[in-house]
């Protein structure tokens, strides 16, 4: 994390169960605000797909995949990834995609270093 950089968390109910979730609040390379968190609902996910499909880079979710979104302040979707587990110390990234315009500010570096943080 960096200095600039705060936590929350955030609670969710998943498959009928609660969970609760890192929220981590940063500023891009220009200055503005985003945050990294996980998908709160199915709605995110299907941003997130239609995202990478704009983008030109077909992909198929799964069950097992996991997800880390990118949202500015008002929680729009501007980027994100999504991975799985392949062993319970090894993590499969499968794709990586931020809109055109958010891109080369440092968003998909700090979707990656999220990702890594959470993987300690």
């Amino acid at each position: 994390m960096r200095p600039d950089e705060s936590v929350s968390f955030v609670e969710l109910e998943e498959a009928g169960r609660q969970k609760i979730d890192i929220v981590v609040r940063g500023f891009d390379d220009d200055g503005d605000v985003f945050i990294i968190r996980g998908p709160i609902n199915p709605k995110e996910v299907g941003k997130l797909y239609h995202l990478f499909l704009k983008s030109h880079l077909p992909v198929e979710f799964n069950p097992e995949h996991h997800f880390l979104l990118a949202l500015n302040d008002r929680g729009a979707v501007l980027g994100g990834l999504f991975y799985y587990f392949k062993t319970n110390d090894t993590v499969h990234l499968e794709k990586i995609v931020v809109k055109p315009a958010f891109r080369k500010k440092g968003l998909s570096g700090r979707l990656m270093q999220e990702l890594f943080a959470r993987m300690m």
